[in-house]
């Protein structure tokens, strides 16, 4: 049974008190007193926060450039094919990232070199084709 002296009535007393000021009054005297608040709640001053924006942003603006530069094609999109030539290229066993380094498909003699920032051809898989990719129809480029 538990009593409503003690240590219980200790504990409803310490939290029935109201504060000698609410935090909405507390953080209004901060903004107006600056030189009285504690030294972590100083204010930024609009000249420094615009500062420290500028050098973050140039900070970010390098590596957001080098990942949108780094991106390759992507050469695995075969919604435009019919569906006989994605059993052509089902049968021949096409992968795009090639197993053996040997026989990645710009090594091949059936591939068709791309242009810049896209994906290759071959001559005998319609579609598509990866550099890195591989597939069993490989034949070495004559030496």
């Amino acid at each position: 049974m538990i009593s409503v002296g003690g240590p219980a009535k200790l504990i409803g007393a310490r939290f029935s008190r109201p504060p000698s000021f609410s935090s909405t009054q507390l953080f209004t005297y901060d903004l107006v007193c600056p030189k009285h608040a504690p030294m972590s709640q100083e204010p930024i001053v609009r000249r420094e926060a615009l500062r420290r924006l500028a050098v973050l942003t140039a900070a970010a603006l390098p590596a957001a450039w080098l990942i949108a530069c780094s991106k390759k094609p992507n050469c695995e999109d075969i919604s435009a094919l019919t569906p006989e030539e994605k059993e052509v290229r089902k049968n021949a066993e096409y992968v795009p990232q090639a197993m053996q380094v040997a026989k990645k498909c710009d090594a091949c003699a059936q591939w068709i070199a791309p242009a810049p920032d896209q994906c290759g051809a071959c001559k005998v898989i319609k579609g598509p084709i990866a550099a890195e990719g591989s597939c069993k129809l490989f034949v070495p480029k004559p030496a």
